[in-house]
């Protein structure tokens, strides 16, 4: 039963690192209007272009972790904390 909840609880960390890395690309222009109006104007585009690189890569090790070692789960972690502060900060 840890299993079964381990791994569906592994699928649901990546589909939500990979559904925010799609909203901010669909939503690319609105997610700047947001950092604008939150105050970030330091290079807009590269600051938005990495976050979606590193909630794609968090999903794809968030997945990936069924199937590989440990130090993939630290990185995840990392990655998720991340995203937690991308989300205090635009909103």
């Amino acid at each position: 039963m840890k299993d079964i909840a381990e791994l569906l609880a592994r699928i649901w960390i990546s589909f939500v690192f990979i559904y925010e890395a799609l909203d901010a690309l669909v939503f690319f222009h609105k997610t700047k209007a947001t950092m604008t109006a939150y105050g970030i104007l330091w290079q807009q585009d590269l600051v938005l272009k990495v976050t979606i690189f590193i909630l794609l890569i968090g999903g794809h090790f968030s997945a990936d972790r069924i199937f590989c070692q440990s130090w993939c789960y630290n990185v995840t972690a990392l990655l998720v904390a991340y995203d937690i502060n991308c989300v205090l900060i635009l909103g």
